[in-house]
């Protein structure tokens, strides 16, 4: 670590050290992890906003002068060299005299139109860290954080973030995904995306399997997003829109395939157990309900990025959560369904797969 200017010289970094971890004493070592923990906003925070000001995108087209950077950002001086000065400490960007770059590798990740871009995905935890600020309302009152105004449902700006940021994710997973789904793919040819907001895996399996035909089911104005997707990637005479609640909406039936992808989190166990059997009674003889999620472990309490994110669903829903692996195969298999998984995808997330009976 480095304090700017803690030299005799001005400008001059001085090299912070930490004695050897085995020289602290538990308290001290506790200490020390409880502080670095706790104030891991800072660095969140500094990031999103310079992602929210505009600053990524604009260094993405080349280097910039810290004068110039205010100018075309319209903020405060101040503000500005503050927070030039704190990514340049945490490496996120990179200053030569007066000028500011980012890094190599981080241009293509906030350059427009790029298949790398994080803006949006930035956007969103932007509008997450928001609610994260009222966590202790939600543990006291056990209710998400709403939206000023719309009780209950996103704001028109937090479902474009929420949807593209999904977007971001399903580029980086379906890969994964189909891997690990590649043995219940054979023979497959009608396929439900279930929630498949802008239709990234829907688009994944249709290009791997040529003569299949899928639909997708979501709310209208998510799917006037993936409409505009699915008709890029030329596959637009292959997809059926079914706008819908996934609870009361029509599924249709005769599917070979239904993915799950990232949905039972988002409800309690009585809702999840309802839309596992209605999917269930969707499939095909012999088809396979994937169910893909980020899981916690049998103990219940970890890993943290699983654990985590249950507090990302109380403040985001009314009783959604992360789930074991345990209890999402208990909903399937109550629904009927033989049951394969959980097979691991990538970090916390997997996938169980149902597959009904001939």
């Amino acid at each position: 670590m480095y304090l700017p200017g803690g030299g005799s010289n001005p400008g001059q970094r001085k090299e912070l050290t930490m004695p050897p971890a085995d020289t602290l004493s538990s308290t001290e070592a506790a200490r020390t992890r409880l502080r670095s923990l706790s104030s891991g906003f800072r660095a969140a925070a500094t990031i999103l906003t310079a992602n929210e000001l505009g600053l990524f995108r604009l260094l993405a087209d080349g280097p910039a002068g810290g004068e110039e950077i205010r100018k075309l950002l319209r903020v405060s001086r101040r503000g500005i060299e503050v927070l030039l000065a704190a990514l340049v400490s945490l490496e996120i960007l990179r200053r030569e005299g007066d000028t500011y770059r980012l890094p190599e590798g981080f241009e293509a990740l906030f350059r427009e139109g790029s298949p790398d871009d994080e803006t949006f995905w930035l956007r969103h935890q932007h509008r997450l860290l928001k609610r994260w600020s009222q966590l202790e309302r939600s543990v006291r009152n056990g209710r998400p954080v709403e939206a000023p105004g719309r009780p209950g449902r996103r704001s028109e700006e937090d479902l474009q973030a929420y949807i593209l940021a999904m977007e971001a994710n399903t580029r980086l997973r379906a890969g994964p995904l189909l891997r690990v789904l590649e043995p219940d793919l054979a023979g497959v040819r009608r396929i439900l995306d279930l929630g498949g907001g802008p239709g990234g895996y829907l688009i994944a399996l249709l290009r791997r399997l040529p003569e299949a035909r899928g639909a997708l089911l979501d709310m209208p104005e998510v799917l006037r997003i993936a409409r505009e997707r699915i008709e890029k990637a030329g596959l637009e005479d292959r997809v059926d829109y079914l706008p819908g609640d996934l609870f009361e909406g029509a599924f249709g039936s005769g599917y070979d395939l239904i993915l799950a992808s990232n949905i039972v989190h988002i409800y309690g166990e009585r809702e999840n157990r309802n839309l596992l059997r209605r999917c269930a009674e969707s499939l095909a003889p012999g088809g396979r309900l994937a169910v893909q999620e980020i899981l916690l472990d049998e103990e219940g309490d970890g890993p943290p990025g699983a654990a985590l994110f249950s507090l990302n669903m109380l403040v985001n829903t009314r009783d959604g959560r992360s789930y074991r692996a345990s209890e999402i195969r208990g909903w399937l298999e109550a629904a009927g369904l033989e049951v394969d998984g959980p097979r691991r995808v990538e970090g916390v997330s997997g996938v169980l797969v149902g597959r009904k009976k001939v």
